[in-house]
């Protein structure tokens, strides 16, 4: 575990990462910049949803 990094941001990088396939699978024929805003909303959706679930506690 790296002291330097928080989990919302090691999870946030991951779930970027992830939509990027995400992106091949539901959009095939997408170029560079739809590959990466696909993985762009991903992962402000899924800080979104962190956010929100941190309030709540």
């Amino acid at each position: 575990m790296n002291k330097f990094v928080s989990p919302t941001t090691g999870a946030t990088i991951a779930l970027a990462q992830f939509g990027i396939p995400l992106a091949l699978l539901f959009w095939p024929g997408s170029p560079l910049w739809g590959r990466a805003l696909f993985a762009f909303a991903i992962a402000v959706l899924s800080g979104l949803s962190n956010a929100s679930s941190l309030k709540m506690r």
